[in-house]
């Protein structure tokens, strides 16, 4: 009884030093705390991301964030907001605090801004959490994947995207016997659809999607990408 005891209070012990604090919601509403959140865009496009921070415990918490720059790409512009906005901070900066009250969210209160100029490549940043004199921190890594994408109402070559926008449906056109799939991505890189290659015209149904930015991936066998950017209302 007594190795029982011990073993049950050895699980709660190990669940209150694994529980999070500080939950990062992402403008869905979904845990990303601990992950790594991709977001796609175009070479010239500027990205605004909102985030929301709850504080799990019964008393509020004064929270500050350490930045740190894991993977950048030259040339590019940054930021972002917690008790203020900062422009390219240094790898390492510590932001101000925000008092966050107890079990209680502060929504869309961290914000981060990311603008390529022209340039691409993987960016990845990383966001600790933490009060002073804690050691309960929680961690989200936020990363760009920037590639020249066409922009929403362009299409590249003789393939064609349509309608854009669009709410039930969308077109692919003038496919060549070359290409094999046809990709929908959301923002954060999960791909929402997939479908095969199936003659010159093919129509993908897109009535179950939530209202946003998607990107659409066509890729052939001789590996030719072609990326474009979808609205879907």
């Amino acid at each position: 009884m007594k190795k029982l005891t011990l073993f049950i209070s050895a699980l709660l012990l190990s669940s209150i030093i694994n529980a999070q604090v500080y939950t990062i919601l992402s403008e869905n509403n979904v845990d990303i705390t601990g992950d790594t959140a991709w977001f796609e865009a175009g070479s010239n496009e500027d990205l605004s991301l909102a985030f929301s921070v709850k504080n799990n415990d019964a008393i509020a918490h004064d929270v500050k964030i350490k930045f740190e720059v894991e993977q950048l790409v030259e040339g590019s512009n940054y930021a972002f907001c917690w008790d203020q906005c900062y422009a390219s901070p240094r790898s390492g900066f510590i932001s101000g605090a925000v008092t966050i009250d107890a079990n209680s969210t502060n929504s869309n209160g961290f914000q981060v801004d990311f603008s390529p100029l022209g340039n691409s490549g993987e960016t990845l940043f990383k966001f600790s959490f933490f009060e002073d004199g804690s050691t309960d921190t929680s961690i989200v890594f936020i990363g760009f994947k920037i590639s020249n994408i066409t922009s929403i109402n362009e299409n590249t070559g003789k393939i064609k995207l349509y309608p854009n926008p669009a709410n039930k449906f969308v077109i692919v056109e003038n496919l060549t016997d070359e290409t094999t799939n046809i990709v929908l991505k959301s923002m954060d890189g999960r791909t929402v659809k997939s479908k095969k290659y199936s003659g010159n015209k093919t129509i993908i149904d897109i009535s179950d999607l939530k209202a946003g930015i998607y990107i659409v991936h066509i890729v052939s066998q001789n590996n030719i990408n072609y990326s474009y950017k979808l609205l879907v209302k």
